[in-house]
């Protein structure tokens, strides 16, 4: 029996101090609060080679039982809305207890940045999101409690670090934590039908762990730590129910309070849910009679979640890092133009590859194998992985098949040639403009200027510069192809969860680009389609988890 709970944790510079401790919602299965500041506001943050703004966490903050595997998603959003001289500007962990002075890399801050931004970016009065769960990971792992991330500068800068926009006061950063708990349950209540004879419990996960033995219900309480006494027992002699003894099945009426049978799980972090049901794929505009390979065809696909948007550079590097010591011989580091860019440049093979890290790291289980017993984990080399190959029920993260892609880019319309309708224009998408070519496109002509963020080459625009589809999903069209599992093959077939075609010489990649004309950036159109090794600059990726495994 599993949970999720949301830590949210803003803190202000250095210099100010805590004031209340985490307060619960009344749902004790859902851990959500905020430290606040005492006093102070955001500071302007002159910060070079030579000083450095920095904020520390405090990891007590945590349920002091939670384990490494237990914390899932970690991300540190930071604010620059204000700088008089940008400049390019790194994140850095440092060592507990590190203070501010005036040398430039010293012994407690990490010579690697977490991530870089650049000085357009900076500029630019961007809201920044960095991965930082490998960071949050190895701290944790460590009897010490505290941590922080300096901001060091590679020239003299004048930059507001942390004020919202429209705020009177500011944020440096906040730190959002993830913790996925298990063998818990919420609200101290069990039910009859959870219990079975004595020795013998029911419906309730039995899973071994390090705080409980097989056959133990574990309790506990807001704060999300164990309650020694309530609850416990191996099976035979549990404590604290109101019976005398466990002879049989408790009575319904002497337990108070209940259990949801399966309590519905939030949504994971930087998804969004496309939910179950039947859908026309293909193209169903009679004059785009230019769509040969996309006859409409009634499929139906099971509920999935999507990442938000396309994999982002920092997000990439922070699996990367990690699989790299891993057993992941040959990933690639990534490219990009920013951290909160997409990375381009991977391969299909590169990127089933990180799925798969991606999983292993967040304690999932992988969905890639290189056998059909599903034994021996794909992470390097360039293998055709087959259907029967995927673990396709696994828990772990997983590139979206065609047919879920589509579903998906569509964002619950129907017969339309966008996310959004029949036209496109420059402010809905980033894509190369061609108004004199395509009487749907209402331009302007030429690149997006939006592309030019972060420099002109390649010309990706950050991530969710746009808005999004009826789904919550952004750059479904424009900004990069996003590789799909499917080999090409047509006509393509419909009906229930489709996974294509058995064997290929080219794997699909939907939704266009930057660079692309408007008429590829339509919701059917199939007319990229490369061998699973090749890499360009226009091509990303995103991907997915079946509905029930976040």
């Amino acid at each position: 029996m599993k949970f999720r709970g949301l830590l949210t944790l803003i803190f202000f510079t250095a210099s100010i101090g805590w004031a209340n401790a985490l307060k619960p919602s009344q749902d004790s299965s859902s851990m959500r609060g905020k430290l606040t500041a005492s006093a102070g506001k955001a500071s302007t943050l002159a910060v070079s080679a030579t000083r450095k703004g920095y904020v520390h966490f405090n990891l007590d903050s945590l349920p002091q039982d939670s384990e490494i595997a237990e914390i899932v998603n970690a991300r540190l959003r930071v604010y620059f809305p204000a700088a008089k001289k940008p400049g390019d500007i790194g994140i850095h962990t440092v060592a507990v207890g590190w203070n501010e002075t005036v040398t430039a890399l010293e012994p407690g801050i990490s010579v690697m940045p977490v991530a870089t931004f650049s000085s357009a970016e900076v500029a630019a009065k961007k809201f920044l999101e960095v991965d930082v769960t490998a960071t949050v990971r190895a701290w944790r792992s460590t009897p010490a409690t505290n941590f922080g991330f300096a901001f060091v500068a590679s020239g003299l800068t004048n930059v507001l670090i942390g004020a919202k926009e429209g705020s009177g006061s500011g944020y440096p950063c906040e730190l959002e934590i993830e913790i996925q708990r298990s063998n818990a349950i919420a609200d101290g209540s069990i039910t009859g039908a959870m219990l079975g004879p004595g020795a013998a419990l029911a419906n309730i996960g039995n899973a071994a762990t390090a705080e409980s033995a097989p056959g133990t219900i574990v309790k506990r309480d807001a704060s999300g730590n164990i309650t020694a006494a309530a609850f416990i027992g191996d099976g035979a002699a549990l404590t604290n129910i109101p019976t005398s003894a466990l002879t049989g099945t408790i009575p319904a009426s002497q337990i108070t309070g209940s259990i949801p049978t399966s309590p519905a799980s939030p949504t994971p972090v930087g998804m969004v849910l496309v939910p179950a049901g039947a859908f026309t794929m293909g193209n169903g505009i009679a004059e785009d009679t230019d769509i040969t390979d996309a006859a409409p065809v009634a499929t139906t696909v099971s509920a999935f979640y999507m990442d938000v948007n396309e994999v982002t550079l920092s997000l990439w590097q922070s699996v990367y890092f990690w699989a790299k010591d891993n057993g992941y011989t040959d990933l690639p580091s990534g490219s990009g133009k920013g951290p909160n860019h997409p990375v381009h440049s991977v391969s299909w093979y590169a990127c089933v590859k990180w799925c798969n890290a991606r999983s292993e790291r967040e304690g999932k289980t992988p969905a890639y194998y290189t056998d059909d017993a599903h034994t021996t984990i794909y992470k390097t080399g360039s293998v055709d992985v087959t259907n029967v190959q995927v673990n396709w029920t696994a828990n772990g993260y997983r590139l979206p098949t065609e047919a879920e892609w589509e579903k998906g880019a569509r964002g619950g319309l129907s017969g339309k040639r966008f996310p959004w309708g029949n036209t496109i224009t420059q402010n809905l998408a980033n894509y190369n403009g061609a108004t004199g070519s395509y009487s749907y496109d209402l331009g302007p002509n030429g690149a997006n200027p939006t592309g030019s963020v972060g420099g002109t080459s390649p010309a990706t625009s950050p991530v969710g510069s746009f808005a999004p589809n009826g789904y919550g999903l952004n750059d479904m069209a424009g900004n990069l192809w996003e590789w799909c599992w499917d080999w090409y093959a047509t006509p393509y077939s419909g009906g229930t969860d489709p996974q294509g075609a058995p064997t290929g010489s080219a794997r699909m990649m939907r939704g266009g680009s930057w660079g692309s004309a408007p008429f590829v950036a339509r919701c059917a159109d199939r007319t990229d389609k490369r061998a699973p090794s090749f890499t360009f600059n226009s091509i990303g990726f995103r991907s997915v988890l079946s509905l029930g495994q976040p």
